[in-house]
């Protein structure tokens, strides 16, 4: 009996110190969103349940005042009155990213970084989860939106920003 308590005791402090395989996104991640961006917004237009396209720019610029934050401003061509902006961070232990928890981060075999965050929230006035597919190139940026509404067991497509670098 003494030996399984040391046994224990043992397996509870590895447990303890061994790092987690929980993703983490850091600095270097991100280093190269910055930039001048043009593509498109696609979403569900839900009085019409149609997909719809529109042209989008993207604008990405490191805050000045965090090393964790980074500025994304959107402008539509075609509906200037749509435009905005707004400050997305990453938590210092990178567990978060525009304030959702990360849940999975991969790089891709063209080196594209790959991460999904997710969080609870509304969507079309109905609780759901939200999950936001992330994908990062050096020449393109995809920001995928995916919508899971309470009691449902399926995420279905909410809208996706796919811009180039511009040059």
């Amino acid at each position: 009996m003494k030996n399984f308590v040391i046994l224990f005791i043992i397996s509870i402090l590895i447990a303890a110190f061994v790092p987690k395989d929980d993703p983490a996104l850091n600095l270097s991640d991100l280093k190269n969103i910055n930039g001048e961006w043009v593509g498109y917004l696609m979403y569900k237009d839900y009085s019409n349940n149609k997909e719809v396209v529109i042209p989008a720019q993207l604008l990405v610029t490191h805050s000045d005042t965090s090393q964790y934050t980074w500025l994304f401003a959107i402008s539509y061509p075609d509906e200037p009155h749509m435009n905005n902006s707004s400050s997305i961070s990453m938590s210092i232990d990178g567990n978060k990213f525009d304030n959702e928890f990360l849940i999975s981060k991969n790089y891709l075999t063209d080196s594209s970084l790959h991460f999904i965050t997710e969080s609870t929230g509304e969507d079309n006035e109905k609780k759901a989860t939200l999950r936001h597919i992330y994908t990062f190139s050096n020449i393109e940026i995809v920001i995928r939106k995916e919508v899971k509404y309470d009691g449902e067991n399926e995420y279905f497509f909410r809208n996706e920003y796919k811009v180039k670098r511009e040059i």
